[in-house]
């Protein structure tokens, strides 16, 4: 006979594995840990503070200090390409917008709005834009037009896209292949 599982058990391992991270990390862990094992409509503990609106929606409120606009965000992100930029922007509405713009999800026209605020140059197929950030797997479809962003996304926006004064300026990375250019001259 197989004995159930101790649920406290298994809040002491998460407890005892988050512990080293701060606040913002462990959300983002969570987020992360959540849809991949399928669980709807995750809230991180520190919504409870937040307005009744975006404790409702299941939103995050914005990071302490986060940017508020999406041309400040897409600046200091910086994407190098056309599915870059569409998670950028997903990221933004999900977690860095105000609460009153927040959204789950995103469609082509938040993505030609994003780059008008942001004088960025518009896509010319944004429809197209979207289907290939989908297949590229940094945005999953979730309903006609609308896209929302995932872990790989999610990753990708807060953790390789350059951020301001955290040492990652965009710059090319040193592989080895860049390593053995070095050496030959």
């Amino acid at each position: 006979m197989s004995q159930k599982p101790d649920d406290l058990d298994a809040l002491r391992t998460i407890i005892t594995a988050l512990d080293p991270f701060d606040e913002s990390e462990r959300e983002r862990i969570m987020r992360w840990a959540s849809e991949k094992l399928g669980i709807k409509n995750f809230t991180p503990a520190a919504t409870q503070g937040a307005p009744l609106a975006a404790n409702t929606l299941n939103i995050p409120p914005a990071t302490p200090g986060g940017i508020k606009d999406i041309k400040s965000f897409l600046t200091e992100k910086n994407p190098t390409s056309a599915n870059q930029l569409v998670a950028a922007v997903a990221y933004y509405y999900k977690f860095e917008a105000p609460v009153a713009e927040r959204k789950n999800s995103i469609t082509k026209e938040d993505l030609l709005d994003a780059c008008r605020k942001a004088t960025l140059e518009r896509p010319k197929a944004p429809n197209v834009v979207m289907v290939n950030a989908a297949k590229y797997g940094l945005v999953d479809n979730v309903g006609t037009g609308a896209y929302e962003i995932n872990a790989v996304g999610e990753n990708l926006v807060a953790v390789s896209m350059p951020t301001a004064g955290h040492g990652n300026s965009g710059k090319k990375r040193n592989t080895a292949k860049t390593k053995k250019a070095a050496k030959k001259k």
